[in-house]
This record gives structure tokens, C-alpha cells and sequence, in this order.
């Protein structure tokens, strides 16, 4: 054998050792790895769009033992289930996370399926600032004129609360209101007519495309039931008596139907609520008449009482806020039909706005001193964990609606100074009590 081919099997052989080496190195690491005891060697954190809700997915470098859920511990603190499938635990949190803040994930002992050996484990994560939508509208009395009102357009905006960096997502003249349905917005605009017009923006593109109506009328309350359809009330045109029927638009099917009651008439509607992403609608009817309706009306419709004012649905769908003359405002449990008022005693104290908040047992409300029918003050106070005042407004000001962020971080208060004014938005930080910005604006949508 030739000095050349020597030195070639020479080269093999020290490759061929130095590939056993490594591989008895990466073996013994391995093992070592798996005697130490489980360790995260990956996580996803994953958005459930048709809950709102966030799961966390750690990936341990082996199979591990079923963990309770009582054996971790989440700070902040948050409502969670969790399930362990091989390598893997699944934690699914049951309510909306703060926005903008670090959760850490702490595992006191978690065991491997095969080596029992036991360690603790821990991750954290960041979660993304708080985002959201809103109607910059401009008013008559803004622009002073007709003429110019009709050459200004109003636009939704989209906003990054920690930033405060904002997109326009879509502008038109006379835009009355707005619902965000999945991956899309559905815009109410009025004509010069005064006719109601319905038209889909895609949130990506932009594109942009009408919505048929049930004919010329006017639409009024125009809100999401689920990530592919919207309900509104609409009047038609020609109709005398201007009375309003609920509508229920299927986005992606391109088709509308509206809700009938006895005799299969439409059913009048003045005020309506979607409960459990459009499984059942509450309705006001003749004579403050409340009813909670099957959409298919394939159930009976089940009477909830009276109101003269229908509130928010709470974010589980459980409960809905109304308001009846005389009694003030309460709380109906949809499940057992049970009423909870909701008070608050002090002097000549009137609660004039109440919405439900979601992640806990309480409510955000608009307070309004009287005294001899003057008003000394208006305040906005939440419920919980104390009873406690974070905004306070200065009369003639007032507020005309209240929405409180899906994780009770924030809560948003649309105020008027006078009755032709254009209307702000106050966020407020619940846990600080305090502002962190106001928008030129109205019609917050939390995303």
C-alpha cells in the first residue's frame, strides 16, 4: 500500500474516533439531561381568536408525569386550566391577560414519565400592549358649516395605548358606527339622503365592499353577534310608524334574515344584546317587554322581565346589565333569571351608567351628586377589589358611555362638555386610578 493510501485510511480512522467521541459526549449529555429532571426547552404562547383567551404550550425535553393545575403558580394571577400530553403542558388561561405586562409560569415539581427524577421549572412571557379602535367623528358644530362638513370625513383609528402611535384604518363622510367582525369592519355610513349604507372593510388590505340592506331605510344599533355576523335594528324608508325590526347579517353567506315573533311576524325591537356570541339575543319589545331569543328560532321565546334600558352582556355571557324605571339599575343572571341590584348608597347619589366588568365580580359605574336638583359632581367608580373613584368629572361635562376593557385593565369614558360638543375618551388605568390618555373620539372597540 502506497504512502497516499495510508494516510487516507489514517484520516478515516480519526474521523470515525472523533464521531464516536461526539456521540458518546452527546449521549452522555442526554442522559445526564434527562437524570437532572424535566426542563422547558420551548414555549408558545397562542391567541384563541373566537375566545379572546391566550394558551401557553411548554415543551419539556422529555415526557413528563400529568400535572395538576394546582401545582402551578401564575403571577400575575390568573383563572387557568392545564393538561399534559407526553413532553407537553397545555395551559389554557380562562380570561383575558393584562396587556403589556410579564407573567411568569412557576412549576414547584414536575416529574419524568420514565427517570421519576423531580425539579422544578419555570418560564415567563411578555404580553403585547393594549390595542384599539376608535370613531374620530367630526361634528356640525366643529365645523361650523354644512358645506365644509360634507367635505370632512370621519375615520377609524386603530391605536397602540403604550405607544400611542395610531392608523387609519378607514375614513368616509357621516360614518354613524362600527362593528369589528373577525378579520373585518362593518361600517354604517349615512348618505345625503339620509339613507343607511353598510360596507366591509378588510382589516389587512383595506379593501372595501357594500353590504345589502333590507331596502332604503335606516339602521340603528348596529353590533356583533359572533366572527361572521352582525345584527342591527332597521326602519325602513316608506314605513309610517318607524318602527324597527332586528336584522341578522351572515357576513360570509352574503344573506339576511330578520327575527319574528308570534304568528312568524317580524318581531319590533328598540334595543338588543348578543349573548354567547350570538346563541341568544336579548330583545326590548312593546311595553319594555325583555326576551331572550333563539336567532334560528328553533326555541320558544322566554320572557325576562321589563326594562326601560338594556346595558352590556357580561364577557361570559352570564349576565346582563338593564335598567327599570323605579328599581335603577341590576344585574339578571340569563341562567336562573335572578336579580342583583346594583347600589350604591350615599346621600342624593344617582347611578346614571353601570357596565359589569369581566374577569371579576363588580361593576364600573357613572355617579352623579344631586342636590336639590343640582349636580355638585359626576365620578366613575369601580367595585373591585374596593369601592373606589378613578375618574371624576366637573358639571356642565358629562358621560354618556363607559366600556371596560376584556381583562379589566383599562376602562374607556366617552364624556360630552356640552350637548353640542364632539365627545373624548378618557382611558383610564383601573389598578393606577388614573388617565393615561384621552382620545379624540368615541366608540372604543378593545381588541
Amino acid at each position: 500500500m502506497n504512502t497516499r493510501g495510508w494516510r487516507w485510511i489514517c484520516q478515516r480512522k480519526r474521523f470515525l474516533f472523533a464521531v464516536i467521541g461526539l456521540l458518546i459526549i452527546l449521549s452522555t449529555l442526554i442522559a445526564l439531561s434527562y437524570l437532572q429532571g424535566p426542563r422547558v426547552r420551548n414555549a408558545v404562547l397562542v391567541d384563541n381568536p373566537n375566545t379572546g383567551y391566550q394558551t401557553l404550550q411548554l415543551e419539556f425535553n422529555q415526557p413528563v408525569k400529568p400535572i395538576e393545575p394546582h401545582a402551578i403558580q401564575i403571577t400575575p394571577q390568573a383563572d387557568f386550566t392545564a393538561t399534559t400530553n407526553n413532553a407537553t403542558v397545555t395551559i389554557q388561561f380562562r380570561q383575558r391577560l393584562l396587556s403589556n405586562t410579564q407573567y411568569r409560569v412557576v412549576i414547584a415539581q414536575i416529574a419524568g414519565a420514565s427517570t421519576q427524577q423531580t425539579t422544578a421549572a419555570s418560564h415567563h412571557f411578555d404580553t403585547s400592549p393594549a390595542q384599539l379602535y376608535y370613531l374620530k367623528h367630526h361634528s356640525l358644530a366643529e365645523t361650523k358649516t354644512e358645506f365644509y362638513a360634507a367635505q370632512t370625513t370621519d375615520a377609524i383609528v386603530q391605536m397602540n395605548l403604550a405607544t400611542k402611535q395610531e392608523k387609519t384604518l378607514y375614513q368616509a363622510a357621516q360614518i354613524i358606527e362600527y362593528a369589528v367582525v373577525g378579520s373585518r369592519i362593518i361600517v354604517h355610513t349615512m348618505n345625503d339622503s339620509r339613507i343607511s349604507e353598510l360596507h366591509q372593510v378588510d382589516r389587512e388590505t383595506g379593501a372595501v365592499s357594500p353590504l345589502s340592506l333590507p331596502g332604503k331605510g335606516t339602521v340603528s344599533r348596529l353590533r356583533v353577534m359572533d366572527n361572521g355576523t352582525v345584527g342591527y335594528l332597521f326602519a325602513k324608508a316608506e314605513s309610517k310608524e318607524k318602527t324597527t325590526n332586528l336584522i341578522v347579517h351572515d357576513i360570509a353567506a352574503q344573506r339576511h334574515y330578520t327575527i319574528r315573533g308570534l304568528n312568524a311576524q317580524p318581531l319590533p325591537v328598540y334595543d338588543w344584546r348578543s349573548v354567547s356570541r350570538g346563541a341568544a339575543v336579548v330583545v326590548r319589545t312593546r311595553g319594555d317587554d325583555v326576551l331572550l331569543v333563539d336567532p334560528t328560532g328553533k326555541h320558544a321565546m322566554q320572557p325576562l322581565g321589563q326594562a326601560a334600558a338594556l346595558g352590556y352582556v357580561s364577557y361570559d355571557g352570564k349576565n346582563i346589565i338593564m335598567m327599570k324605571t323605579g328599581e335603577g339599575y341590576f344585574a339578571l343572571n340569563l341562567e336562573n333569571s335572578k336579580k342583583s341590584p346594583i347600589t350604591h348608597q350615599q346621600g342624593n347619589d344617582v347611578i346614571s351608567l353601570a357596565v359589569s366588568l369581566h374577569t371579576h365580580s363588580g361593576y364600573a359605574m357613572e355617579v352623579t351628586s344631586v342636590n336639590q336638583q343640582h349636580i355638585l359632581q359626576r365620578q366613575t367608580i369601580l367595585t373591585y377589589p374596593a369601592k373606589r373613584v378613578i375618574h371624576q368629572t366637573t358639571p356642565p361635562a358629562y358621560t354618556t358611555n363607559i366600556t371596560v376593557s376584556p381583562n379589566d385593565q383599562y376602562t374607556a369614558i366617552e364624556q360630552k362638555s356640552t350637548a353640542d360638543s364632539s365627545t373624548k375618551t378618557h382611558i383610564i388605568d383601573n389598578k393606577a386610578g388614573r388617565m393615561v390618555h384621552t382620545l379624540d373620539g368615541k366608540a372604543v372597540v378593545w381588541l
